[in-house]
């Protein structure tokens, strides 16, 4: 998850596609070192991404309807909301992660 969400942030801040390509090594090194199955890595490569893309969105619907000189960071609102998808996203990972395991016999 934590190279899905590096490997994101650095792309949307630079707008260069070849950070993405840490989101893949990330994957392979956790699986090489055994530490994941390759589906495990998969959701959390794709949690990482996702949750990492929904902040950037959300933020530039915020900085479109504010102005620039008014950056007060997120609210408690908008820090719940974030706390709850994380939960939920975490959650639901393992169910598929779990799903995935069990169906090809891991």
């Amino acid at each position: 998850m934590a190279a899905g969400v590096v490997g994101t942030s650095l792309y949307f801040f630079t707008n260069n596609p070849y950070y993405l390509l840490l989101i893949a090594w990330g994957m392979v090194g956790r699986v090489y070192y055994h530490c994941h199955y390759f589906f495990d890595t998969l959701v959390g490569a794709s949690v990482g991404l996702s949750s990492t893309w929904l902040t950037f969105y959300i933020q530039s619907l915020r900085d479109r309807d504010t102005e620039e000189d008014e950056d007060e960071g997120f609210s408690m609102l908008e820090f719940g909301f974030f706390a709850i998808c994380f939960v939920v996203w975490m959650k639901a990972s393992k169910i598929v992660a779990k799903t995935l395991r069990n169906a090809i016999g891991l």
